[in-house]
């Protein structure tokens, strides 16, 4: 069902009024659920290059730190890729457009560059390799898979031995949403210290804001516009460019 407009007779012309309330409506009547997390600056940036400190026990290198999630429902929008390339300028596999709510929880919402959403109804098998032991020079641990949520562990490995969660190893959230710890229990099996090891795990996808589109009409302050780009781990795109087809025309 469209979102309803008013109209107004402007020099002759039927100008649509679109109210912000009814296009929230139609976001939380066909939206899919997800889980908002707003992007936080790092302090550990440099004052004067902004560049991030690959050590930082806070972000991890990323530069960028991520708040407590906020539900939100967010709708895609039925726009083409070319229409979206046209728009965006770029547009990479797996990116999707879609509507940010004015409203959130009776609050203003504004999303942000590099905010985040999670969408826990799609969930998706991921891949990463560790190193047991890894740590950043803060002394924090580097143990992690990327996503902060994960809904099950498929596999933790070495070329002689699995490793069980719960009885071997277990998984915690990271405080500032860079990703899930893996602590090694006592008393467990565990690689020994600088052996690597490969995670098979499913988690929900998400997305980074790439680019925002502010949007008003008579006054009002309408949806914002988002180009969501999907995130994988560095395994993951290791493997896709590893698996992925040969183009018709070139040769592997």
């Amino acid at each position: 069902m469209p979102a309803r407009s008013r109209f107004a007779l402007t020099n002759g012309r039927i100008i649509p009024h679109l109210q912000a309330s009814e296009f929230n409506a139609l976001d939380v009547a066909h939206g899919a659920p997800a889980e908002w997390r707003r992007a936080n600056l790092c302090p550990c940036r440099g004052q004067r290059s902004a560049a991030p400190n690959r050590d930082c026990a806070r972000c991890r290198g990323f530069g960028w730190w991520w708040s407590d999630p906020v539900d939100v429902t967010i709708i895609e929008t039925n726009d083409t890729t070319e229409r979206m390339i046209r728009a965006w300028g770029t547009w990479q596999p797996g990116d999707i457009s879609a509507n940010m709510p004015t409203m959130v929880n009776g609050e203003r919402a504004l999303a942000g560059f590099n905010d985040r959403f999670y969408f826990p109804g799609r969930i998706e098998r991921h891949y990463d390799r560790l190193t047991r032991g890894d740590t950043l020079a803060s002394g924090a641990t580097a143990e992690r898979i990327l996503s902060p949520v994960v809904s099950r562990m498929l596999s933790c490995s070495v070329i002689h031995a699995d490793y069980a969660e719960g009885v071997d190893y277990e998984l915690t959230p990271d405080e500032y949403g860079n990703g899930t710890i893996i602590s090694w229990l006592p008393g467990g099996n565990q690689p020994a210290e600088g052996v690597e090891y490969s995670v098979s795990f499913e988690a929900a996808c998400f997305y980074h804001v790439k680019d925002l589109k502010y949007r008003t009409e008579h006054g009002q302050r309408l949806p914002q516009a988002m180009r969501l780009e999907k995130k994988w781990t560095p395994r993951d795109l290791a493997l896709i460019a590893q698996e992925a087809p040969t183009p018709p025309g070139e040769v592997a």
